[in-house]
C-alpha cells in the first residue's frame, strides 16, 4: 500500500522544518484513514 503526505512551500510551510513536519502530519493522517491515500496538508 502507498500513503503519501504532501505539504507546500511557502503556501503552507514557511521553513524547511515546518515543511517536513506538516508533510509528516499529512502522512500519518493518510495512514489513519485507511492507507492508499494522498493527503495534502492544509492549515486551518
Amino acid at each position: 500500500t502507498v500513503s503519501i503526505g504532501v505539504s507546500t512551500y511557502p503556501e503552507i510551510a514557511k521553513t524547511k522544518d515546518e515543511l517536513f513536519t506538516t508533510a509528516d502530519k499529512a502522512l500519518y493522517k493518510a495512514k489513519e484513514n485507511g492507507r492508499n491515500l494522498v493527503i495534502l496538508w492544509k492549515n486551518e
